[in-house]
Protein backbone atom coordinates (compact mmCIF):
# COMPACT_ATOMS: atom_id res chain seq x y z
CA UNK A 1 0.00 0.00 0.00
CA UNK A 2 1.12 3.35 -1.13
CA UNK A 3 2.39 5.77 2.14
CA UNK A 4 -0.10 8.29 2.00
CA UNK A 5 3.07 10.87 3.22
CA UNK A 6 4.21 10.29 0.03
CA UNK A 7 1.49 11.23 -1.76
CA UNK A 8 0.86 14.50 0.10
CA UNK A 9 4.89 14.90 0.10
CA UNK A 10 4.04 14.81 -4.29
CA UNK A 11 1.15 16.98 -4.22
CA UNK A 12 2.61 19.52 -2.10
CA UNK A 13 6.03 19.52 -3.77
CA UNK A 14 4.05 19.83 -7.48
CA UNK A 15 1.87 22.89 -6.35
CA UNK A 16 4.48 25.04 -3.86
CA UNK A 17 6.78 24.41 -7.23
CA UNK A 18 3.55 25.78 -9.52
CA UNK A 19 2.98 28.63 -7.01
CA UNK A 20 6.83 29.89 -7.10
CA UNK A 21 6.25 29.82 -10.74
CA UNK A 22 3.42 31.83 -10.92
CA UNK A 23 5.10 34.33 -8.82
CA UNK A 24 7.93 34.39 -11.00
CA UNK A 25 5.78 34.62 -14.17
CA UNK A 26 3.90 37.58 -12.81
CA UNK A 27 6.99 39.33 -11.04
CA UNK A 28 8.23 38.84 -14.99
CA UNK A 29 5.12 39.91 -16.73
CA UNK A 30 5.65 43.05 -14.50
CA UNK A 31 9.51 43.74 -15.70
CA UNK A 32 8.36 43.80 -18.96
CA UNK A 33 5.00 46.36 -18.23
CA UNK A 34 7.75 48.75 -17.07
CA UNK A 35 9.81 48.37 -19.51
CA UNK A 36 6.92 50.43 -21.46
CA UNK A 37 6.31 48.12 -23.83
CA UNK A 38 3.57 45.46 -24.62
CA UNK A 39 4.28 41.82 -24.35
CA UNK A 40 4.62 40.00 -27.99
CA UNK A 41 2.88 36.28 -27.55
CA UNK A 42 6.43 35.01 -27.33
CA UNK A 43 6.84 36.32 -24.14
CA UNK A 44 3.32 35.71 -22.81
CA UNK A 45 3.78 32.47 -23.70
CA UNK A 46 7.26 32.45 -21.61
CA UNK A 47 5.75 33.91 -18.46
CA UNK A 48 2.76 31.20 -19.00
CA UNK A 49 5.15 28.54 -19.48
CA UNK A 50 6.69 29.57 -16.37
CA UNK A 51 4.90 27.55 -13.53
CA UNK A 52 5.74 24.07 -15.87
CA UNK A 53 9.02 25.40 -15.78
CA UNK A 54 9.07 25.34 -12.20
CA UNK A 55 7.49 22.35 -11.57
CA UNK A 56 10.63 20.78 -13.48
CA UNK A 57 13.28 22.91 -12.37
CA UNK A 58 12.70 23.18 -8.56
CA UNK A 59 13.55 19.48 -7.81
CA UNK A 60 16.81 19.78 -8.99
CA UNK A 61 17.56 23.05 -7.70
CA UNK A 62 16.20 21.47 -4.08
CA UNK A 63 19.42 18.67 -5.14
CA UNK A 64 21.45 21.69 -3.39
CA UNK A 65 20.12 22.61 -0.43
CA UNK A 66 22.69 25.45 0.53
CA UNK A 67 22.51 27.32 -2.28
CA UNK A 68 20.85 30.77 -1.59
CA UNK A 69 20.37 29.85 2.10
CA UNK A 70 21.75 32.16 5.29
CA UNK A 71 22.88 29.80 7.70
CA UNK A 72 21.00 31.71 10.63
CA UNK A 73 17.77 31.71 9.26
CA UNK A 74 17.90 28.45 7.99
CA UNK A 75 18.74 27.32 11.93
CA UNK A 76 16.03 29.88 12.89
CA UNK A 77 13.60 27.69 10.76
CA UNK A 78 14.23 24.20 11.86
CA UNK A 79 13.67 25.88 15.52
CA UNK A 80 10.45 27.49 14.66
CA UNK A 81 9.42 24.34 12.95
CA UNK A 82 10.06 21.59 15.62
CA UNK A 83 8.20 23.81 18.02
CA UNK A 84 5.03 24.26 15.62
CA UNK A 85 4.80 20.15 15.10
CA UNK A 86 4.80 20.47 19.15
CA UNK A 87 2.08 22.26 19.47
CA UNK A 88 -1.32 20.26 19.03
CA UNK A 89 -3.82 22.75 17.26
CA UNK A 90 -0.95 23.30 14.78
CA UNK A 91 -0.24 19.70 14.53
CA UNK A 92 -4.05 19.05 13.61
CA UNK A 93 -4.23 21.80 11.42
CA UNK A 94 -1.08 20.32 9.20
CA UNK A 95 -3.22 16.82 8.91
CA UNK A 96 -6.90 19.24 8.21
CA UNK A 97 -4.76 20.71 5.55
CA UNK A 98 -3.11 17.66 4.20
CA UNK A 99 -6.66 15.99 3.55
CA UNK A 100 -8.02 19.28 2.34
CA UNK A 101 -4.78 18.88 -0.41
CA UNK A 102 -5.35 15.38 -1.40
CA UNK A 103 -9.47 16.57 -2.42
CA UNK A 104 -8.44 19.32 -4.53
CA UNK A 105 -5.93 17.30 -5.88
CA UNK A 106 -8.61 14.41 -6.91
CA UNK A 107 -10.83 17.49 -7.97
CA UNK A 108 -8.37 19.06 -10.54
CA UNK A 109 -7.39 15.85 -11.96
CA UNK A 110 -11.28 14.99 -12.76
CA UNK A 111 -11.58 18.69 -13.89
CA UNK A 112 -8.40 18.26 -16.11
CA UNK A 113 -9.95 14.37 -17.62
CA UNK A 114 -13.47 15.86 -17.91
CA UNK A 115 -12.19 19.35 -19.57
CA UNK A 116 -9.67 16.56 -22.23
CA UNK A 117 -13.10 14.37 -22.84
CA UNK A 118 -15.09 17.85 -23.54
CA UNK A 119 -12.77 18.55 -26.46
CA UNK A 120 -12.68 15.24 -27.65
CA UNK A 121 -16.61 15.24 -27.68
CA UNK A 122 -16.53 18.83 -29.55
CA UNK A 123 -14.29 17.52 -31.88
CA UNK A 124 -16.01 14.66 -32.76
CA UNK A 125 -19.07 16.90 -33.51
CA UNK A 126 -17.50 19.69 -35.55
CA UNK A 127 -15.79 16.86 -38.07
CA UNK A 128 -18.71 14.87 -38.55
CA UNK A 129 -20.63 17.73 -39.72
CA UNK A 130 -18.23 19.61 -41.72
CA UNK A 131 -18.16 18.79 -45.33
CA UNK A 132 -16.02 15.92 -46.53
CA UNK A 133 -13.98 18.04 -49.41
CA UNK A 134 -11.86 21.08 -47.92
CA UNK A 135 -11.09 24.00 -49.67
CA UNK A 136 -7.45 24.77 -49.60
CA UNK A 137 -6.64 28.32 -47.91
CA UNK A 138 -2.87 29.59 -47.23
CA UNK A 139 -2.06 26.13 -47.33
CA UNK A 140 -4.41 24.54 -44.40
CA UNK A 141 -7.94 23.03 -44.59
CA UNK A 142 -10.99 24.99 -44.22
CA UNK A 143 -14.27 23.57 -43.91
CA UNK A 144 -17.56 24.77 -44.16
CA UNK A 145 -19.98 24.01 -41.51
CA UNK A 146 -23.78 23.42 -42.96
CA UNK A 147 -24.90 25.75 -39.93
CA UNK A 148 -26.95 28.88 -39.31
CA UNK A 149 -25.11 29.43 -36.32
CA UNK A 150 -22.38 32.35 -37.36
CA UNK A 151 -18.82 30.66 -36.11
CA UNK A 152 -15.31 31.06 -37.32
CA UNK A 153 -12.71 28.97 -35.44
CA UNK A 154 -9.05 26.90 -36.21
CA UNK A 155 -9.69 23.29 -34.60
CA UNK A 156 -6.95 20.81 -34.03
CA UNK A 157 -3.27 19.99 -32.75
CA UNK A 158 -1.53 18.46 -35.15
CA UNK A 159 -3.89 18.58 -38.29
CA UNK A 160 -5.21 22.10 -37.61
CA UNK A 161 -7.99 23.17 -39.95
CA UNK A 162 -10.02 26.09 -40.19
CA UNK A 163 -14.07 25.57 -39.68
CA UNK A 164 -16.52 28.13 -41.06
CA UNK A 165 -20.49 27.68 -40.73
CA UNK A 166 -22.31 28.49 -43.89
CA UNK A 167 -24.43 31.00 -41.73
CA UNK A 168 -21.45 33.08 -41.04
CA UNK A 169 -20.16 33.31 -44.35
CA UNK A 170 -23.38 34.43 -46.16
CA UNK A 171 -23.50 37.40 -43.44
CA UNK A 172 -20.60 38.69 -44.38
CA UNK A 173 -18.47 40.19 -47.56
CA UNK A 174 -16.07 38.48 -49.54
CA UNK A 175 -13.16 41.08 -47.77
CA UNK A 176 -14.23 40.95 -44.23
CA UNK A 177 -14.00 36.49 -44.95
CA UNK A 178 -10.65 36.98 -46.44
CA UNK A 179 -9.66 38.75 -43.59
CA UNK A 180 -11.33 36.15 -40.86
CA UNK A 181 -9.79 33.37 -43.14
CA UNK A 182 -6.41 34.83 -43.02
CA UNK A 183 -6.37 35.61 -39.35
CA UNK A 184 -7.20 31.79 -38.59
CA UNK A 185 -4.38 30.66 -40.53
CA UNK A 186 -2.08 33.19 -38.63
CA UNK A 187 -3.16 30.58 -35.94
CA UNK A 188 -2.35 27.36 -37.70
CA UNK A 189 0.90 28.79 -38.50
CA UNK A 190 2.12 29.99 -35.18
CA UNK A 191 0.89 26.40 -33.90
CA UNK A 192 -1.59 28.30 -31.28
CA UNK A 193 -4.27 25.46 -30.68
CA UNK A 194 -1.22 23.35 -29.27
CA UNK A 195 -0.30 25.83 -27.16
CA UNK A 196 -3.29 27.20 -25.59
CA UNK A 197 -4.07 23.25 -25.09
CA UNK A 198 -0.97 22.54 -22.95
CA UNK A 199 -1.53 25.38 -20.99
CA UNK A 200 -5.37 25.04 -20.91
CA UNK A 201 -4.94 21.58 -19.50
CA UNK A 202 -1.30 22.54 -16.72
CA UNK A 203 -3.73 25.13 -15.76
CA UNK A 204 -6.89 23.18 -15.14
CA UNK A 205 -4.60 21.22 -13.23
CA UNK A 206 -3.12 23.72 -11.10
CA UNK A 207 -5.21 26.69 -11.49
CA UNK A 208 -3.71 28.58 -8.57
CA UNK A 209 -4.18 32.57 -8.66
CA UNK A 210 -2.41 34.08 -11.35
CA UNK A 211 -2.81 31.46 -13.46
CA UNK A 212 -5.83 32.74 -15.45
CA UNK A 213 -4.31 36.39 -16.08
CA UNK A 214 -0.80 34.23 -17.66
CA UNK A 215 -3.50 32.72 -19.90
CA UNK A 216 -5.28 35.56 -20.93
CA UNK A 217 -2.09 38.07 -21.82
CA UNK A 218 -0.87 35.20 -23.97
CA UNK A 219 -4.00 35.07 -25.50
CA UNK A 220 -4.84 38.24 -26.25
CA UNK A 221 -0.85 39.02 -27.69
CA UNK A 222 -1.49 35.93 -30.07
CA UNK A 223 -4.53 37.33 -31.45
CA UNK A 224 -3.15 40.85 -31.79
CA UNK A 225 0.05 38.96 -33.68
CA UNK A 226 -2.42 36.73 -35.97
CA UNK A 227 -4.88 40.48 -36.61
CA UNK A 228 -1.47 41.93 -37.99
CA UNK A 229 -0.76 38.88 -40.10
CA UNK A 230 -4.10 39.08 -41.56
CA UNK A 231 -3.54 42.86 -42.57
CA UNK A 232 -0.36 42.10 -43.87
CA UNK A 233 -2.68 39.76 -46.11
CA UNK A 234 -5.41 41.39 -47.32
CA UNK A 235 -2.82 45.12 -47.61
CA UNK A 236 -5.16 46.54 -44.99
CA UNK A 237 -5.15 46.74 -41.49
CA UNK A 238 -8.56 48.85 -41.47
CA UNK A 239 -10.47 45.83 -43.56
CA UNK A 240 -9.01 43.23 -40.65
CA UNK A 241 -10.55 45.61 -38.15
CA UNK A 242 -13.91 46.83 -40.20
CA UNK A 243 -14.09 42.72 -39.92
CA UNK A 244 -13.78 41.91 -36.59
CA UNK A 245 -16.30 44.47 -35.57
CA UNK A 246 -19.06 43.03 -37.95
CA UNK A 247 -18.03 39.50 -36.95
CA UNK A 248 -18.57 40.36 -33.33
CA UNK A 249 -21.86 42.18 -33.66
CA UNK A 250 -23.18 38.58 -36.15
CA UNK A 251 -21.65 36.44 -33.86
CA UNK A 252 -23.20 38.13 -30.60
CA UNK A 253 -26.34 36.52 -31.20
CA UNK A 254 -25.13 33.52 -30.89
CA UNK A 255 -24.65 31.31 -28.00
CA UNK A 256 -22.60 28.19 -29.04
CA UNK A 257 -19.09 27.38 -27.56
CA UNK A 258 -15.94 26.80 -29.23
CA UNK A 259 -13.89 25.11 -25.99
CA UNK A 260 -10.12 24.82 -27.56
CA UNK A 261 -10.44 26.62 -30.48
CA UNK A 262 -8.98 29.92 -31.43
CA UNK A 263 -11.99 31.91 -32.38
CA UNK A 264 -12.06 34.93 -34.43
CA UNK A 265 -14.32 37.09 -32.51
CA UNK A 266 -15.05 35.22 -29.33
CA UNK A 267 -17.00 37.12 -26.64
CA UNK A 268 -14.29 37.01 -23.84
CA UNK A 269 -11.22 38.40 -26.38
CA UNK A 270 -9.74 41.91 -26.32
CA UNK A 271 -11.60 43.44 -29.54
CA UNK A 272 -11.63 46.97 -28.39
CA UNK A 273 -8.27 46.63 -27.77
CA UNK A 274 -7.01 44.84 -30.97
CA UNK A 275 -9.41 47.23 -33.56
CA UNK A 276 -7.14 49.80 -31.37
CA UNK A 277 -3.91 48.12 -32.41
CA UNK A 278 -4.94 47.74 -36.11
CA UNK A 279 -6.40 51.35 -36.63
CA UNK A 280 -3.43 53.21 -35.05
CA UNK A 281 -0.71 51.13 -37.11
CA UNK A 282 0.88 49.49 -34.10
CA UNK A 283 -0.24 46.09 -33.89
CA UNK A 284 2.50 43.71 -32.50
CA UNK A 285 5.15 42.31 -34.49
CA UNK A 286 6.52 38.93 -33.34
CA UNK A 287 10.11 39.70 -31.56
CA UNK A 288 12.72 37.57 -30.35
CA UNK A 289 12.34 36.67 -26.45
CA UNK A 290 15.09 38.71 -25.02
CA UNK A 291 17.95 36.00 -23.38
CA UNK A 292 17.54 38.83 -20.21
CA UNK A 293 13.85 38.28 -19.69
CA UNK A 294 14.40 34.22 -19.97
CA UNK A 295 17.34 34.41 -17.41
CA UNK A 296 15.03 36.54 -14.75
CA UNK A 297 12.25 34.16 -15.05
CA UNK A 298 14.79 31.33 -14.58
CA UNK A 299 16.90 33.10 -11.86
CA UNK A 300 13.78 34.03 -10.07
CA UNK A 301 12.58 30.08 -9.45
CA UNK A 302 15.99 28.72 -8.54
CA UNK A 303 16.52 31.27 -5.84
CA UNK A 304 13.74 29.30 -4.32
CA UNK A 305 14.59 26.23 -4.81
CA UNK A 306 16.72 25.56 -2.02
CA UNK A 307 13.95 26.85 0.32
CA UNK A 308 11.04 24.96 -1.10
CA UNK A 309 11.78 21.64 0.28
CA UNK A 310 12.08 23.19 3.79
CA UNK A 311 8.19 24.70 3.44
CA UNK A 312 6.82 20.95 1.82
CA UNK A 313 8.74 19.20 4.43
CA UNK A 314 7.22 21.68 7.14
CA UNK A 315 3.64 20.89 5.48
CA UNK A 316 3.86 16.72 5.16
CA UNK A 317 6.05 15.52 8.14
CA UNK A 318 4.18 16.36 10.88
Amino acid sequence: MTDPHIVFLWLASAYAAVGVGVLSALLTRAWIRRRGGVATAAESAWCAFLPAAALLLLPLSARHPHLFQLPDLHTAWHGWERTLHAEPAAHGALHAANAVLLLLGAFFFARTVYTVAKLRTFATAVRSASELQPEPFEGANLYTLPSSRPLCFTMGVFRPAIYVTAGLRQQLSQRDCAAMLAHESAHIRRRDNLVKLLLTLFYALFPLPGCGLLLKDWRQAAERECDAAAAHHVGSAADVAAALVRTARVMARSSTETPGGACFAAFEDDLDGRVQALLTCSPLAPRPLPLRLMALGIGLILSTGSWLHHAVELFVHH
